[in-house]
């Protein structure tokens, strides 16, 4: 008797539906619940403990597979949503003011009556960067869904949106501070031109380079009294992290 209801029991377990056992072999487009969310997308990868899932609009979500509610699979073939699709929606998210202005490859979002300050600036920045690899023998595919990119009125405008959004302000500081002290990437992207795309660590490389240890160890400190007053700026602005 025992033995058949534990037979039972796991018959009806292998037979139960799970979320792993509706994603096929992939690349279907999916509807699914999360949180109350309603997402569509397609699941990258997936396992017992995780699932990655590609949104239509390029975000990524990463959940348990027993968090999901209410999935169905769409269709056989995952697609992003289109230009104009995306259009909507981030003119519906962002309100009346913003203007959202699109190019090859982008969909800029910005302050109304600045489209030319912003929009071209955008696409000159991906070109600059497809061409960067193209001479180096690498082919980058097209992106599947439209790029994003917001322009806030000013900084008080994006710390109220960071605030209400729940991000992280030490991060996006600290972030900001290790782009100020990177090297290769700004480089590789954004060169070496006097004036313009040159900054302080292209700049001690270049002392270094020219044996004028002097000049670089006297950047090198300035760059590492910035970073003690960037601390101290994190430590003063969020009281909340300090030690009891």
């Amino acid at each position: 008797m025992r033995f058949a209801s534990l037979a039972l029991l796991l018959c009806a377990a292998l037979s139960a539906p799970t979320f792993a056992s509706g994603l096929g072999d992939g690349g279907s487009l999916l509807t699914l619940e999360i949180d109350g969310r309603r997402l569509q997308g397609t699941a990258l990868e997936w396992s017992p403990a995780e699932v990655v899932f590609l949104a239509r609009d390029g975000r990524l979500a990463m959940f348990h597979p027993g968090e999901a509610k209410n999935y169905r699979k769409l269709g056989d073939r995952f697609r992003g949503y289109t230009s104009s699709e995306m259009r909507g929606i981030l003119s519906q998210e962002l309100g009346k003011g913003f203007e959202v202005s699109s190019t090859g490859h982008y969909l800029v979002a910005h302050p109304p009556g600045q489209s030319d300050q912003w929009s071209q600036n955008f696409e000159d920045l991906y070109r600059a960067c497809g061409h960067y690899f193209s001479v180096r023998g690498f082919r980058l595919a097209e992106p599947q869904f439209p790029l994003i990119a917001v322009v806030y009125p000013d900084q008080a405008s994006f710390m109220r949106q960071a605030r209400a959004e729940g991000a992280n302000i030490n991060a996006a500081v600290l972030g900001f501070a290790h782009t100020v002290g990177e090297f290769g990437v700004v480089l590789m992207i954004g060169g070496n031109i006097e004036g313009v795309t040159r900054v302080i660590s292209v700049q001690i490389y270049d002392h270094v380079e020219a044996m004028e240890y002097g000049h670089a160890h006297g950047l090198s400190a300035g760059m590492l009294a910035f970073s003690f007053l960037v601390l101290l700026a994190l430590y003063t602005l969020n009281p909340s992290g300090r030690r009891k």
